[in-house]
């Protein structure tokens, strides 16, 4: 289980979450009936922190965060081994927003054309978010120093640093995975 999982404010999260780290206990019923539904409880230790954003006129105004399962001492606990950062944060979280649809035709709405193969299938799965880290520039990084501001036409991650150019779709996929 991880030490502390954040998230903006999606619905679904808390839900999900609760879901998958949680242990069922189970309700003792009466002799010669059929046990109760299972009850299911958090996991002792589980961390779970919010990243709500107000915005005004298409851009975030401020940023706060709130815990929604466990304390704050604990989440403060929780991100002081942490080498990147010191408070909690969304920075590492992408959603695809559906992406997938427009990659894997067995997600898209009515359609006729799709491999009946699973592994065909599975593997346009995991292509579609893992090309995005590659193969796109993921937008412009604006720099400010000084007072000075300068919105750069330079993908995010080789204007963070991260990366070096961006790869062609033909030259990933023909990468050697194993050297």
């Amino acid at each position: 289980m991880p030490a502390l999982i954040t998230s903006d404010e999606y619905a679904v999260c808390e839900t999900v979450i609760e879901s998958i780290f949680s242990e069922a206990v189970d309700q003792a019923a009466g002799p010669g009936r059929r046990p109760f539904r299972h009850e299911r409880h958090p996991a002792p230790g589980l961390m779970y922190a919010t990243v709500p954003k107000e915005r005004e006129n298409n851009g975030v105004v401020t940023v706060d965060w709130n815990v929604v399962l466990g304390s704050q001492q604990v989440a403060e606990r929780a991100l002081e081994p942490s080498t990147c950062s010191r408070t909690i944060n969304t920075a590492l979280v992408k959603r695809q927003h559906a992406t997938g649809r427009d990659h894997n035709a067995r997600k898209a709405r009515k359609t006729y054309w799709f491999s009946n193969d699973w592994r065909v299938h599975e593997a346009i799965i995991y292509f579609s978010p893992y090309s995005d880290n590659f193969c796109w520039g993921g937008g412009d990084v604006a720099f400010a120093w000084g007072g000075w501001s300068l919105a750069a036409s330079k993908p995010c991650n080789s204007g963070a640093g991260f990366a070096t150019h961006i790869w062609s779709v033909n030259e990933w996929l023909t990468f050697p995975a194993v050297r």
